[in-house]
């Protein structure tokens, strides 16, 4: 992939790392001559770990996890990647670090793989985005055109990018040259992309990516210096979940750099659980992890590579001994997956939902998109590879066509009979295209909140809507359960519904769905609507007939100034509980995984895993949220909701199963409760799974205080209030 040139290589250390953090500072100095290819360096072959079986003497060789074609770079998404086409970090000169280079073996076309990134302009006004680029060779012609604008024009094909800006780079010389774009934004807060198009073969080095507004610099770009990079040493797992008999980090540098790191495992209560060196040779090396108690834990390495210093932070989740897979039809929990993690990380997501009890995938199918021509869709390979992958492991999709299209009513929610003809025609053709996995449809998403129609965004409006669309995923897929209307939160919105399921909505439909988000509020203040709601659909139906209740959306953002990490997993599984106890059949969490970097941008915070990092470029650190979830599925599984235990005002401890095998969930919203638990080979188990020490009295009781964050207390007891 490119005839093989000699490149002076200086290093910055301590940029390659978890969470933008650097130990300690050095002083730039050139230290190396590397002779790199067109792509600096073949990806390094795994380095197996020969455990040698006593009993047979064979040898059981672990394969770890290979690093992906192209580096990954903090704050920016690859899209469409194919083999031809790789973005990794170089370093041509002293003066800037790191950059990104760009190799294509493309013959041209105007579809290609893109480095893109989302932000959001603070004014409004004109904007200027300014970046350099050089040759690799002198006189080579650059792979790359830099389009920059509305987030949904810039990745339209030519022709269609509507007001955005584009700039092909063209022919380049040795030295760094300058360009520049303009945008004119519509507008305060709007939303804003860069997008580095790869549609043709060539050599590229791009660096020093700047916004420029009417008041100067506008530092809304993450990472315009591609200085965040995977290329130096990463964490190659696919997840960083794992049962503790079989938990290793592999780690990897594509540079194939030697050295040493220290690392350090530490568990929730502050104790280390875990230290140790280990030897990084021809760029790669491996902790074993195996006997770490279950639990979450967070994971420090400072590596030592060829003189430059390195520190990666990530938490790590260790999962007790559990059942074998159960069938992902019969579980309770879906997740709402955007495709914006890569194509490696969204891969790994999928493969880790199991483990957390999901079962189901809700994900939006954008109408904008899909169809560009009046009748023909065509759908992102991201999508279809998402597909395949649900049906491969027995999952099901909720698709959500959203949210309207330029063809149809002036490019606003469709309202009129030839756009809600053509939205119908739409959803049906998303249940023809991928019949492989079972699928489900929500019919719009929040469409009292997010739509734009003519009509207005009232229940009236809605039928209109769902009237047209209900027949047309009959007419092509009998199986498929309707979903409606899933209203935006705070609370469940019983105005609205009430004059929806007047109008007849409940006929259209299978199941009613709501996002009832209360942030940052404790998820018992909605127990009382949610039984409501419960109550209004059960009067407006015949004897005989039910409609389940689905919570399409759920979840708490950890940010500042509403929940922490710890708060978010305490209220999931809290919030899992009672609705469950109050018959709600199915509750998809919003969302997979934190969507940007920002601590302060409510809607990026929500995830079950942290956001893509360059130094986890095949998976996402799981939060505490995700143990919590894991936890859930490992010690209730298939066990029935039972009963709740009434123990008093603000002390909650629901029961599922029987016997020996009964499991429950206990925590207290008042101030810690002491209970009494009485019975034999009775077990506690935290929230995150970490087994809590001691052991049930001669007598067979044990006193437990009960916090806001639930416990799980499994075994035959009983429980009552008391010291």
């Amino acid at each position: 992939m490119g005839r093989l040139r000699a490149i002076r290589v200086w290093l910055d250390p301590g940029e390659a790392h978890l969470r933008a953090r650097q130990r300690r500072p050095f002083a730039r100095r050139a230290i190396a001559v590397l002779l790199i290819s067109g792509l600096l360096l073949a990806s390094c072959s795994a380095l197996p770990d020969a455990a040698e079986d006593e009993s047979s003497g064979a040898v059981d060789v672990r394969q770890p996890a290979d690093l992906p074609l192209s580096d990954a770079f903090d704050g920016w998404r690859e899209v469409d990647p194919v083999d031809e086409v790789s973005f990794r970090a170089t370093q041509v000169d002293e003066a800037h670090d790191w950059s990104l280079h760009i190799t294509s073996e493309r013959a041209g076309g105007d579809a290609g793989p893109s480095l893109k990134q989302i932000a959001s302009l603070p004014a409004e006004g004109v904007y200027e985005v300014s970046f350099v680029a050089r040759a690799v060779d002198p006189d080579t012609h650059a792979p790359a055109d830099v389009i920059i604008g509305n987030p949904i024009d810039m990745m339209m094909p030519e022709g269609q990018r509507g007001s955005s800006s584009e700039l092909s780079i063209g022919r380049l010389d040795a030295g760094w040259t300058s360009y520049s774009l303009t945008y004119s934004t519509p507008g305060p807060d709007t939303r804003f992309g860069v997008r580095i198009h790869v549609p043709r073969e060539g050599e590229v080095v791009i660096d020093d990516l700047t916004v420029t507004g009417p008041t100067g610099i506008v530092p809304v770009l993450a990472n315009g210096g591609f200085l965040d990079t995977s290329a130096p040493l990463a964490i190659t797992n696919q997840s960083l979940l794992m049962d503790t008999e079989d938990a290793y980090v592999d780690l990897a540098s594509r540079l194939g750099w030697d050295g040493d790191a220290e690392w350090a495992l530490v568990d929730e209560a502050g104790m280390v659980s875990g230290e140790g060196v280990v030897r990084i040779t021809d760029g790669l090396g491996e902790i074993d992890l195996r006997g770490t108690a279950p639990g979450l834990h967070s994971l420090t390495l400072d590596a030592d590579l060829e003189g430059q210093s390195r520190t990666l932070v990530s938490n790590v989740g260790i999962l007790a001994d559990g059942p074998s897979r159960r069938d992902p039809s019969t579980m309770a929990f879906g997740v709402h997956l955007h495709y914006e993690d890569g194509t490696a990380r969204t891969s790994a997501l999928i493969e880790s939902f199991t483990t957390l009890g999901i079962g189901h995938v809700r994900a939006d199918v954008p109408w904008w998109w899909s169809e560009r021509e009046d009748g023909t869709y065509v759908y992102d390979r991201e999508i279809r590879d998402a597909m395949a992958h649900y049906a491969d492991l027995g999952l099901s999709a909720l698709h959500v066509p959203v949210y309207s299209n330029r063809l149809y009513d002036d490019g606003r929610t469709p309202s009129t009979p030839a756009g809600l003809a053509a939205y119908a025609e739409y959803t049906a053709d998303i249940l023809s295209e991928f019949d492989d996995a079972h699928s489900d449809v929500e019919v719009y998403n929040e469409f009292e909140h997010l739509g734009t129609s003519a009509c207005g965004p009232t229940p009236d409006c809605y039928m209109d809507m769902l009237r047209a669309t209900a027949p047309a995923i009959r007419g092509v897929s009998p199986d498929a359960r309707i979903v409606a209307p899933g209203n935006a939160g705070m609370g469940f919105h019983l105005d609205w519904l009430e004059r929806f399921f007047d109008l007849g909505g409940l006929e259209h439909i299978d199941a009613v769905s709501a996002h009832p988000y209360v942030n940052p509020e404790e998820p018992e203040s909605l127990m009382a609507d949610l039984e409501t709601l419960s109550s209004m659909i059960s009067a407006r139906l015949p004897e005989g007939q039910t409609r389940d209740i689905w919570i399409s959306e759920m979840g708490w953002a950890t940010i500042p100034t509403w929940v922490t990490d710890r708060q978010q997993a305490a209220y999931t599984l809290r919030f899992a509980a009672l609705a469950i106890a109050r018959g709600v059949e199915r509750i998809y969490w919003y969302e997979a995984a934190d969507s940007g970097r920002s601590d302060t941008i409510t809607e990026s915070n929500f995830g079950l895993y942290e956001h893509a990092s360059s130094a986890l470029p095949n998976a996402n650190a799981p939060k505490p949220v995700a143990l919590a979830l894991a936890t859930y599925e490992r010690l209730i599984g298939d066990r029935r909701f039972s009963h709740v235990e009434d123990l008093g005002p603000g002390v909650h401890s629901v029961v599922y199963g029987d016997g020996a095998s009964t499991v429950r969930i206990a925590w207290s919203t008042a101030a810690p409760t002491p209970i009494r638990i009485v019975g034999e080979q009775v077990a506690l188990v935290s929230m995150t799974g970490a087994p809590l020490g001691g052991e049930t009295s001669v007598a067979g009781e044990r006193p437990v205080v009960l916090t806001d964050e639930p416990v799980f207390l499994t075994g035959e007891a009983s429980v009552a209030l008391g010291d």
